[in-house]
């Protein structure tokens, strides 16, 4: 219920509803790479990868983005002023792309429900694929919200913050 009027509240806020017509220029209710490079290009950030972009805000890894995950994300940066958390992904993705491919890869492998975000469960996996001693311990750190699941921003911060940890391959 809360997600369905989060979703009618996006949907009516005018600019958000706005740049979503404009940006989704072939009419097909949803952005691909082509269409999210110029909406970026637009508002200021140049991006060298605009499918790799993509695939940070394609939550539902359906390919391209769709309005849910756009006034997501639209969202945030207006609030923000354009200074938000995936603008900060987005910087690191064209500073560090190799490390950012990894990263958006190993999120989505351990968020196994395609949420888009780790639960706790799914964050378990982690603990046993890579040397942790206290999984407790690395949930606490990692949902750094306390919302109780952990979003790409937090897990990159998490890994970031935890980088030696991740050195060797997992071990499945």
């Amino acid at each position: 219920q809360a997600i369905l009027e989060t979703t009618h509240r996006l949907q009516m806020d005018p600019l958000i509803h706005s740049y979503w017509q404009k940006y989704d220029a072939d009419g097909s209710g949803t952005i691909s790479a082509d269409e999210l490079d110029a909406l970026c290009q637009d508002l200021g950030y140049h991006i060298e990868n605009p499918q790799a972009t993509l695939d940070i805000l394609d939550v539902d890894q359906s390919g391209n983005v769709g309005f849910k995950e756009f006034a997501t994300w639209f969202a945030e940066t207006l609030a923000a002023g354009g200074s938000g958390k995936t603008q900060e992904v987005l910087a690191n993705l064209e500073s560090y792309p190799e490390w950012m491919e990894w990263l958006i890869k190993s999120f989505r492998h351990y968020d196994t429900d395609k949420s888009g975000q780790i639960s706790k469960d799914e964050f378990s996996r982690i603990c046993e694929d890579f040397p942790f001693k206290t999984a407790p311990d690395a949930w606490m750190e990692a949902d750094s919200d306390g919302d109780g699941s952990v979003g790409l921003n937090e897990f990159m911060a998490w890994v970031w913050a935890n980088y030696d940890s991740f050195c060797a391959e997992p071990s499945s």
